[in-house]
């Protein structure tokens, strides 16, 4: 107790305090408490530890609940022992020490630069690295994913901003080999504009494609490299958004010219084949496809067809304000005025809450920036911005800093740029995933609307710390965040680096 005569005590669904000086408290669900009863407490100062039968708990101007293997070997607290600027929980598989680090957000960035360094980049492509043994990092290598080139897209976005704020040549010469990457992603098909999924070289081992969609691996036209096909509109999203800022943040003036011929080749790839991705076999990827009578007829594509529009708009807007090559302002017209390409862009986020796909919101999101900043004078910018407006709308309870920071970029005004700061220095050190269940939890609301799939989520999403690592593609408010995880995979930190170096050059943050 704080001075020896206050009596702190557990009650099976509070905690309690006796106070000598007669101004007793209780706490509960209702005021904050995670869980309970209380198997330990231990108070010093201003701060209460409390040991559970799953995880330890702080009180101090706020909660903080301990939980999961990224926090503990395992889930019953049996003592806790608070030191100096640390704390330690003993349970039954061992002792765990938990401290506070103080950093600047720039080190913490420095300090998820130099893991991607250590283990995330496989031949110029940056993604999630496998750990053969849960939770060792030292036991880790990468193997190909089937979104290679939109995961390294967002880097190459990141390492833009970061050198546009910094000119540091690390930057530069990251930004440069990512791009190089993107590069030969379209090169290595020996298709014009058509990116693949991922590549490897000709020797390299490579695993097979993720169901439901197989995927085929062929060889380059050189023999020097694989390529994984079935491309989907994730790859395109993510070229066309990052290739632009590489242009304008970056490339000198013979990697300007290579940018504006990659653009050029994909917008014309898709406009010449019927605003299809067309594969190695000469049909169109399951994904690849912003055609108007499969978005504006086909009960298929329901779901896509706000987000699809909004999409081959920005490509269409991105291509020819870099190339002026006519063909794409007629495609353009023809989309906004014939089908209702600009009208449907307003529906983008039309079927939430009930179907949000969080992995979608980087294909919403990532195509505004093209669109809003290459459309001064278009009679239908008010529709992308009213677009834009609800799909922010539509995710501002996430707590993603990124669509925080892209919003208020585009829109010109604080879209929840607080928050932003708040999560990104939350925003765990440790990247290795781990399955973070909160569904016993007393303090966190469950919604009456399961989520995508099915499965139970909370009303807000739970706090940072306290969920599964996520890259801005999953859904915060999972009551059980990273079933799959189990320490076998470890995130790349891109997802901060992206959001703090953009709300950098924007000026939104400081160090």
């Amino acid at each position: 107790s704080n001075n020896g005569l206050d009596l702190i005590f557990s009650a099976p669904r509070s905690i309690g305090c006796i106070a000598a000086n007669c101004e007793h408290w209780m706490l509960r669900a209702t005021d904050g408490l995670p869980y309970g009863p209380a198997t330990s407490i231990c108070a010093t100062g201003q701060q209460l530890w409390l040991g559970t039968a799953k995880g330890a708990i702080q009180k101090d101007s706020a909660w903080h609940y301990y939980n999961g293997n990224r926090w503990l070997p395992a889930e019953q607290v049996n003592d806790i022992l608070p030191l100096p600027g640390k704390v330690w929980i003993a349970t039954p598989a061992g002792i765990s020490e938990l401290r506070d680090v103080e950093m600047t957000l720039t080190k913490k960035a420095a300090h998820y630069d130099s893991i991607i360094d250590l283990r995330h980049n496989r031949r110029g492509l940056i993604n999630i690295s496998k750990l053969a043994v849960p939770g060792d990092v030292s036991t880790s290598y990468s193997e190909n994913e089937d979104n290679d080139g939109l995961w390294t897209s967002c880097y190459l976005a990141a390492q833009c901003f970061r050198y546009a704020v910094t000119g540091d040549p690390d930057a530069q010469q990251k930004a440069i080999r990512t791009f190089e990457a993107l590069e030969r992603l379209e090169t290595v098909t020996g298709i014009p504009g058509y990116p693949a999924r991922s590549y490897a070289t000709a020797k390299d081992k490579v695993t097979a494609s993720r169901s439901p969609h197989p995927k085929q691996w062929h060889f380059s036209p050189d023999g020097k490299w694989q390529w994984l096909d079935d491309t989907s509109s994730d790859e395109i999203t993510g070229h066309m958004f990052t290739l632009s800022l590489f242009y304008e943040l970056v490339a000198d003036t013979t990697q300007k010219l290579r940018v504006k011929e990659l653009i050029n080749r994909i917008a014309t790839h898709i406009v010449d084949h019927d605003y299809r991705l067309i594969d190695y076999d000469g049909k169109p990827t399951r994904w690849g496809i912003w055609h108007p009578d499969s978005l504006n007829n086909s009960p298929n594509w329901m779901y896509e067809r706000g987000l699809n529009s909004l999409q081959l708009l920005s490509f269409l807007v991105t291509a020819n304000h870099f190339t002026g090559n006519p063909k794409f302002e007629k495609a353009y017209q023809t989309l906004v005025q014939k089908h209702g390409y600009a009208r449907n862009a307003v529906q983008a986020k039309m079927y939430g809450p009930f179907e949000t796909s969080h992995s979608d919101d980087i294909l919403n999101f990532f195509p505004y920036y093209g669109l809003l900043r290459y459309t001064h004078s278009d009679p239908d910018r008010n529709l992308y911005i009213k677009s834009l407006e609800r799909s922010w709308q539509a995710v501002r309870n996430d707590r993603m800093p990124v669509w925080n920071v892209i919003a208020s970029a585009l829109l010109g005004k604080n879209c929840g740029l607080s928050t932003a700061l708040e999560e990104i220095r939350q925003y765990p050190l440790d990247l290795v995933g781990w399955s973070m269940d909160n569904s016993h939890r007393w303090d966190v609301q469950v919604d009456p609307l399961v989520g995508r799939g099915g499965s139970l989520q909370a009303v807000q999403p739970l706090p940072t710390p306290e969920s599964n690592i996520s890259r801005w593609n999953t859904n915060p408010k999972s009551l059980n965040a990273g079933r799959k995880a189990n320490g076998e995979i470890e995130e790349t930190g891109t997802y901060f680096l992206f959001a703090y170096w953009m709300g950098r050059y924007y000026n939104f943050f400081t160090e």
